[in-house]
């Protein structure tokens, strides 16, 4: 059989395992979106009503600055973007190789799929090193604990609604 040159690469054809480790990934983002949704629905239609009564100000009201936090979660799930560690690596050298500047830094664990590819990362560490083990746990908690304290470090938005 003649290979057509449309076909990709054979390294860039997913495994059944990939897919299947796609599948579960995209699922769970899913599951975060929808928990998402379910919390912020009832919280923009509070703000909705205090916007209303409070009538129109100087300030951007509460609803858009839900938005706005609405937004920053839409871009941290990354709901349709790459679901596997092959594929993001794949397009992490693509924007290397466009991205001349070098000012340009990308941001550490910016996103869900970084957390996920972290944690991917350290099992299939401990996987090879003859299975997971108490170790395992102790490098996911202590990548969950620096994701903790980078969190926290962060300044604080002046676009978010006071409590």
């Amino acid at each position: 059989m003649k290979k057509n040159d449309a076909d990709p690469p054979e390294f860039l054809t997913p495994t059944r395992f990939t897919l299947f480790s796609d599948a579960i990934i995209f699922q769970i983002k899913l599951g975060l979106d929808a928990g998402r949704d379910l919390i912020l629905s009832p919280i923009a239609i509070v703000c909705t009503v205090i916007d209303l009564i409070r009538g129109p100000g100087k300030k951007r009201g509460y609803f858009h600055r839900l938005m706005n936090i609405g937004h920053r979660t839409d871009v941290w799930l990354n709901l349709f973007g790459p679901h596997s560690l092959e594929q993001a690596q794949e397009n992490k050298a693509e924007k290397e190789q466009t991205t001349n500047d070098l000012s340009v830094t990308p941001e550490v664990e910016s996103n869900v799929d970084q957390l996920i590819f972290t944690i991917e990362t350290i099992l299939k560490e401990q996987h090879s090193q003859g299975g997971l083990t108490a170790s395992a746990k102790l490098a996911i908690d202590s990548y969950l604990e620096k994701i903790h304290k980078a969190e926290n470090v962060q300044p604080k938005n002046s676009n978010r609604p006071t409590k």
